[in-house]
């Protein structure tokens, strides 16, 4: 019984030995399972954005925004990992975003919900990477009762001087924030 087992078994090691260099070049790069990744879009291919509605509300000691607009893919999501971001745009020529999974959207609309992280917040856009802007427009902020309060002031153009800094979006996959997380700067 031992004789016929190793021929059999030299026979899956070589078929195993050949089989996979070619199965990992047909399976890509190895996904992480704790990163987001931004959704790529095909040669001559982009993925657009508009916003509909921003409605500014605060809750307690948080600043909430709810975009509402609509999102054309240049693709589908390939899996439930691929994001676009919420920016927010500072006075202090720093911008910062929060992923937002596409699992999430009621695609082809788009409802998001996020905090406003400080006053010196002036803009967000809706952008498809770190350096590629979809949809933004500007926070106004005033004082009411003494509290500062931000106000949608209007939709701004791409390429706006309060917009044209990248924005660092951390795509580490965190328990307790980043996408669903209502709270979450």
């Amino acid at each position: 019984m031992t004789r016929r087992l190793r021929p059999l078994s030299l026979l899956i090691a070589v078929l195993t030995a050949l089989a996979l260099p070619g199965a990992r070049a047909l399976a890509g790069p190895p996904v992480a399972i704790d990163q987001y990744s931004w959704l790529t879009c095909p040669e001559g291919m982009t993925t657009t954005a508009r916003i509909d509605d921003v409605h500014i509300e605060r809750y307690a000691a948080n600043t909430m925004v709810t975009i509402a607009g609509g999102l054309q893919l240049c693709r589908p999501p390939a899996n439930t990992r691929e994001v676009f971001a919420v920016a927010a745009y500072y006075t202090v020529g720093d911008a910062r975003g929060v992923p937002v999974t596409l699992y999430d959207q009621p695609l082809p609309g788009m409802s998001v919900t996020r905090g406003i992280p400080e006053l010196t917040t002036e803009a967000m856009c809706v952008i498809a990477r770190s350096d590629v802007r979809l949809a933004c427009f500007a926070i106004g902020w005033e004082i009411v009762g003494g509290v500062p309060v931000a106000r949608y002031d209007g939709a701004l153009p791409l390429n706006d001087p309060r917009v044209v800094e990248d924005a660092f979006t951390d795509l580490k996959v965190k328990g307790g924030s980043g996408p669903g997380c209502p709270l979450c700067p």
